[in-house]
């Protein structure tokens, strides 16, 4: 795991002093990415440096060196990731008669491009990686992204200037770099709570789409080439549509076992201690499973423990630890230590990020760097097995909502709006009461969610609204209209059923632009390299191989996971309604950072600043405070953006 970073100068003007100090001063503004050094390489004939920090994981040694040339001199890399099967293409080329220096993946892939060329050593590729890769022959710069956009990259045109970086504090420290704001992906985090590719939060600057490489030359100033996908997410389901698994349900999960086994192999390789997530959820504990299982020693497990017993998973995770034989360790937070955190956020997500589990995930990153340098996570499961409660509830919503004439439907809203939060909890637990049972897990919140998709004209409308935090009647919150992430817009690759639609939607949006850029941001804000076994593509097209009711069972997801984790610990550890990796930010903002929040979002401040409209903002906040609704989503989106600004504005 590293940083990369670098740029061209189409002006050819300056010497390799200047370029070696640029792209090294880019590079320090990320040195949390890469701990262990931090070189660069420069071609002043062709205006072109590329930086890098190095977290060492595999060949310690000096040969694992970056940036890297080519044994012929055409290519060098800056390279940002893990290639998990490196090995096996390593062999193929030694087989061809291609001898290496050291035991780096990167070596590999380098010699790969160098023989191969650049698509088919991409599409050879097993790993989560961002890179440059010069090619002095074509004289052209080649930017490539991993399937699932695991390590971000960004870049653009500044004049006669191109920038790229994995992180933008990078891009930030060259001299030709404007901080101007692009208001329509702005409008976008508004309603999502992250910035969804190809946009970043500064004009003219933009996330590689994952999957794909483009292609920049120092003789083409300020030309912009689409992306070339050398693999995409509707190919992969297409495929996979037309090639359905033919087994039973037993032999999809005895599958599941054995593509784990072999993605669990490859991404254990490690020079450098390696342990785990282990929230006690089932993702993190069929992980952890399997790495017992592939593993001779016990393996190391992290849990992060909370004093809200809402939030707390923490005894969970210690009976799945006792029962594997786990090396485990138990960190219970402080609503001290993880207010402390919250300040920090903007050093940690150098563009506005919103998801509010970013400070639990900030603070079990922080606790697992202590003891080991890599860690594994279970992130992706729910993407691919439908563990989300709205791929479940959603489409049965839709069905039943579609029985009812719109104007019911909107009248019916209406009058659920009627009565508060609070005053419909009041109610719901005195009607358990009378009927002699304990309160529904239906809250006065819910009722309000509810109240807000019954309109909703057709699912991709109530994906939509469950997905966003500021749908409003009275107008845009920003003085500038969202640019609609293009994903959500696209039409499907096959026909789908209604819940594999919700599926399709989050694993191509939510999971890369929300899910993935909080634990990479959160891991390498305390130099921890993290790993996602489920975001292997062999397991995109297994999944989407099954049909549906393989992974949806009589309303429940992840069936086949379920079944496989149950070989290995007890169903009670592990069958309980799912928990959110969160924090209770909706009573810290009516508690102890109400002060905090009044201020980042005060009127003055924000008539000062131009870009809000006020009035939304503080009739939100004021309904918050005063306990009549929960807005903490869409507050808490707002106030990382204002703290942001602070900080880099």
């Amino acid at each position: 795991m590293c940083g990369i970073c670098g740029f061209l100068d189409t002006r050819h003007s300056l010497t390799k002093e200047v370029l070696a100090s640029l792209s090294l001063k880019m590079a320090a503004a990320m040195a949390h990415r890469g701990p262990d050094a931090g070189t660069s390489w420069e071609d002043p004939d062709n205006g072109v440096a590329l930086g890098h920090r190095r977290l060492a994981v595999i060949d310690l040694t000096p040969t694992g060196r970056q940036p890297m040339t080519s044994r012929c001199g055409n290519y060098t890399i800056a390279l940002n990731g893990e290639i998990y099967n490196y090995r096996e293409i390593r062999k193929d080329l030694e087989n061809e008669g291609i001898s290496f220096r050291g035991t780096s993946d990167t070596e590999v892939i380098l010699e790969g491009f160098a023989r191969w060329g650049l698509k088919k050593t991409l599409e050879r590729m097993v790993g989560m990686f961002a890179f440059a890769l010069w090619n002095d022959r074509d004289r052209s710069l080649i930017l490539a992204r991993d399937r699932g956009g695991e390590k971000p990259l960004y870049y653009g045109w500044m004049g006669s200037t191109f920038l790229f970086g994995s992180d933008l504090r990078a891009l930030l420290e060259h001299p030709d770099f404007s901080r101007d704001l692009d208001l329509s992906a702005l409008g976008e985090y508004f309603l999502r709570n992250y910035i969804p590719a190809p946009a970043s939060i500064y004009k003219n600057i933009y996330k590689l789409l994952p999957g794909t490489f483009c292609t920049f030359s120092p003789d083409k100033p300020g030309e912009m080439p689409s992306p070339v996908p050398y693999w995409t997410l509707e190919e992969t389901l297409r495929i996979a549509r037309e090639n359905p698994f033919s087994g039973s349900p037993e032999e999809a999960v005895a599958e599941l076992h054995r593509l784990l086994r072999i993605v669990l192999g490859g991404q254990m390789l490690s020079d450098v201690p390696l342990g785990a997530f282990l929230s006690g959820g089932i993702d993190s504990s069929l992980v952890v499973a399997i790495m017992q299982e592939l593993h001779s020693s016990p393996v190391r497990t992290f849990t992060m423990g909370f004093e809200e017993a809402s939030f707390d998973e923490a005894s969970e995770a210690s009976k799945v630890a006792r029962h594997l034989g786990t090396h485990h360790s138990t960190h219970y937070v402080s609503p001290k230590e993880a207010l402390e955190m919250v300040p920090r956020i903007p050093e940690f997500y150098s563009e506005p990020f919103g998801d509010s589990s970013q400070i639990p995930s900030c603070l079990v990153a922080a606790f697992a760097r202590k003891s080991v340098t890599v860690v594994l996570s279970g992130d992706g499961g729910d993407e691919l097995f439908g563990g989300y409660n709205r791929h479940v509830w959603l489409p049965r919503l839709n069905r039943r909502l579609r029985a009812y004439p719109l104007w019911s439907r909107r009248l019916l809203g209406g009058i659920l709006r009627t009565l508060s939060p609070a005053t419909w909890d009041i109610l719901i637990r005195g009607a358990g009461k009378l009927a002699g049972k304990s309160a529904p897990r239906l809250g006065g919140y819910k009722v309000h969610k509810l109240a807000s998709l019954l309109d909703a004209p057709d699912l991709d409308a109530l994906y939509r609204r469950v997905t966003t935090f500021w749908n409003t009647s009275s107008g845009p919150l920003l003085f500038s209209e969202p640019f609609e992430d293009a994903f959500l817009q696209s039409p499907y690759p096959a026909k789908l059923e209604e819940e594999e639609k919700i599926l399709y939607r989050d694993y191509g949006s939510y999971l890369p632009g929300d899910g993935l850029t909080k634990v990479d941001r959160a891991c390498m804000a305390f130099s921890l390299e993290g790993r996602a076994p489920f975001l292997d593509h062999r397991f995109l097209a297994f999944a989407w191989s099954l049909p549906l009711h393989y992974k949806i069972r009589q309303g429940v997801g992840k069936w086949p996971l379920r079944e496989l984790l149950a070989s290995y610990v007890p169903r009670e550890y592990f069958e309980r309604p799912k928990m959110g990796f969160g924090i209770p930010v909706s009573l810290w903002i009516r508690g102890p950072l109400r002060e905090w929040a009044q201020d980042l979002l005060a009127p003055s401040r924000l008539e000062r600043e131009g870009l809000l409209d006020v009035s939304q903002v503080q009739r939100r906040l004021k309904d918050h405070l005063a306990g009549r609704y929960d807005y903490s989503d869409s507050l808490w989106g707002l106030l990382m953006f204002q703290q942001w600004r602070e900080r880099y504005l």
